[in-house]
């Protein structure tokens, strides 16, 4: 049996229906697999503007630590939201010098930030760019993003691709806003040549779009590699308007676009890992798993 610890460092689930949803799927999901809540859970107040953060900056941070230090091996974020970047500070003394056995965390959106930070410290954590927790109740793949926390990575479908696409490499990025608000901080790693970046988002106006693609190139971000992959834009309407200005201030960038991939805020949502290989496949439309994922611990 493998335990996977479930950690929420940004914010709590919107509602009590989320939070039995997502232990309602498990259960009839999660054969080989149980599941280690560090802390009780509530729902954020949503009439409150103000409660949007799971916990203190300080608690929230102690959460990972705990993780990161613990026996436990595998980690999924139970939520998103906000306010990983408030401990990024708090966090990098904490990890930045501890020997650690080899990890792995599944998570998407405000976790790019945290993604972030292994990055930059070339910590031994295996990032998964994956559906959270609570979103796993809506996910059609069900079965595909368990065997991703397990450590199986599966093939990535592409809903478009560039024409005479070839491509064999890693892929880094995230959560485009994220990634954005990191710019000009020590935690904006800057992908490595050869590799391609993966952009996401959801709730955003093409205008903002266009914005946080500007700032990024402007801080050296794409300055090793102008490969990038565009995951789904979802929440603004119509979707395609946002799409079409992605692409417009790639191409007037210089960035090249090598397709669209479903990954992001979507259903489904098809986990990647960061930072290992992929081989795309032009018979089969889809970019492969080229590698052998990390062995972790496990608690049982």
């Amino acid at each position: 049996m493998t335990t996977v610890s479930v950690l929420f460092p940004s914010s709590f689930p919107r509602d009590e229906i989320q939070i039995e949803q997502a232990r309602d799927s498990l259960e009839s999901h999660s054969a080989g697999l149980c599941f280690h809540w560090p802390r009780s859970l509530r729902a954020r107040g949503r009439e409150d503007h103000t409660d949007y953060l799971a916990g203190s900056d300080q608690d929230r941070c102690e959460e990972i630590v705990e993780f990161l230090t613990s026996a436990f091996g595998i980690a999924w974020f139970g939520r998103g939201g906000f306010g990983l970047t408030r401990i990024l500070h708090l966090l990098e003394p904490r990890v930045r010098s501890l020997n650690l056995a080899p990890k792995r965390w599944m998570g998407y959106s405000d976790i790019t930030a945290l993604f972030a930070l292994c990055k930059s410290l070339k910590l031994s954590v295996e990032c998964v760019h994956g559906p959270m927790l609570c979103a796993f109740p809506r996910q059609p793949n069900k079965e595909t993003v368990l065997q991703a926390l397990r450590g199986k990575a599966a093939p990535i479908p592409l809903a478009e691709a560039s024409p005479d696409l070839e491509f064999h490499g890693t892929i880094w990025g995230g959560n485009l806003a994220v990634l954005a608000s990191l710019a000009g901080t020590p935690w904006l790693p800057t992908p490595e040549a050869g590799s391609a970046v993966l952009l996401e988002d959801v709730d955003e106006a093409p205008y903002r779009v266009d914005r946080y693609l500007t700032q990024l190139f402007h801080s050296g971000f794409f300055s090793q590699t102008r490969k990038v992959f565009l995951g789904t834009f979802t929440g603004f309407e119509p979707a395609s308007a946002v799409y079409e200005v992605a692409q417009k201030r790639c191409q007037e960038l210089g960035l090249r676009l090598l397709g669209r991939i479903p990954i992001g805020h979507s259903e489904p949502h098809t986990p990647l890992f960061l930072d290992k290989p992929y081989r795309f496949s032009p018979t089969q439309r889809c970019l492969n798993p080229n590698f052998s994922t990390l062995e972790v611990s496990h608690v049982l």
